[in-house]
């Protein structure tokens, strides 16, 4: 069985509730700066007072947790990070512009977007999205199978407009929901429209589109937050590894290269990881300490502020 994980948030009680406070000169000199959180009177469950408000809604195929399903509806602009791969289908009435590798691209409704695992992305405009997410094991064993491949799968594209594959998305994720108990099914139909999606859109080349790289040195900025993300990394040690010339070009260099300031980065890479570790089992605060957050408390506002629903609700979510 499943459960179904909604929370309706509003805006301006997350900033209110949850509002970080600025860093001192000092602290600032560090990308993570781990402080103890205080509890606050916040009640993520609280419903608002308008329909106008943001709701967030999480679900994933019980005895599949390579799936899971996200349902943004009338979202504001933000920015992340996956570590799962995205078919996102664009609900709204209206185009939006998604950030997605040092470029916005925009979408009209009725669109789907396609990321890839290891990316920041994101809304520059308020959205309206249904994402089917996938795990890279997953993307990975469906070419395997089908295709008898092991190179990595890129997408030759980002936006596919005016297609067949929209009403295809949302087909597998209406299957998905129908096939509540019968866990084979649920595999078939999610292997299904992977393989259908490599079929259609896979990049010929193992590397990623060379023209969306990012630059060397910002790469290796990158590469070590990704290899250090549960220590504490100071912007010195960026800055030299990714030989810039100041901590201020830096920040501004990374954050126009993913859309994010390298201490955002850090924040939704261990983020990710956590959801990484939830769905196969691990509890939150297991989970919490094995990503490099001070306590539960801290990830758990993090969790919030940046996914939508407590880490409780998300663990839950197949259940």
């Amino acid at each position: 069985m499943w459960r179904f994980c909604e929370l309706t948030l509003q805006a301006s009680s997350i900033r209110g509730a949850h509002r970080e406070r600025r860093p001192t000169e000092q602290a600032a000199q560090n990308v993570h700066t781990p402080q103890r959180m205080q509890a606050t009177d916040a009640n993520p469950r609280t419903k608002p007072s308008s329909d106008s408000a943001p709701r967030v809604r999480y679900w994933r195929p019980s005895g599949l947790p390579d799936v899971e399903v996200l349902e943004r509806r009338d979202t504001p602009a933000f920015r992340g990070y996956s570590s799962l791969y995205a078919f996102a289908f664009q609900t709204a009435s209206v185009p939006t512009r998604l950030h997605y590798r040092g470029r916005l691209h925009d979408v009209p409704p009725g669109a789907i977007m396609l990321c890839e695992p290891g990316e920041t992305f994101g809304f520059a405009d308020p959205s309206s999205v249904i994402i089917l997410l996938a795990s890279p094991d997953m993307i990975s064993r469906v070419a395997l199978e089908h295709f008898g491949s092991v190179k990595p799968v890129h997408w030759h594209t980002q936006v596919v407009r005016n297609s067949p594959f929209s009403e295809e998305l949302l087909a597998t994720i209406g299957a998905l929901r129908n096939h509540r108990s019968q866990d084979a099914d649920a595999v078939a139909v999610a292997s299904g429209f992977i393989a259908s999606s490599i079929t259609q859109f896979r990049e010929p080349t193992t590397e990623a589109v060379t023209s969306d790289l990012p630059k060397p040195g910002l790469a290796r900025a990158r590469d070590m937050l990704h290899a250090r993300y549960r220590e504490p990394v100071t912007l010195l040690d960026l800055v030299v590894t990714s030989e810039s010339t100041s901590k201020q070009r830096l920040i501004r260099s990374f954050r126009r290269e993913f859309g994010l300031t390298p201490h955002q980065y850090l924040t939704h890479l261990r983020l990710a990881r956590a959801r990484d570790l939830m769905r196969q089992g691990h509890d939150c605060g297991q989970a919490a300490h094995a990503v490099g957050f001070y306590d539960q408390s801290q990830m758990n506002r993090h969790f919030i502020k940046h996914v939508g629903i407590t880490p409780g609700m998300y663990a839950k979510a197949s259940d």
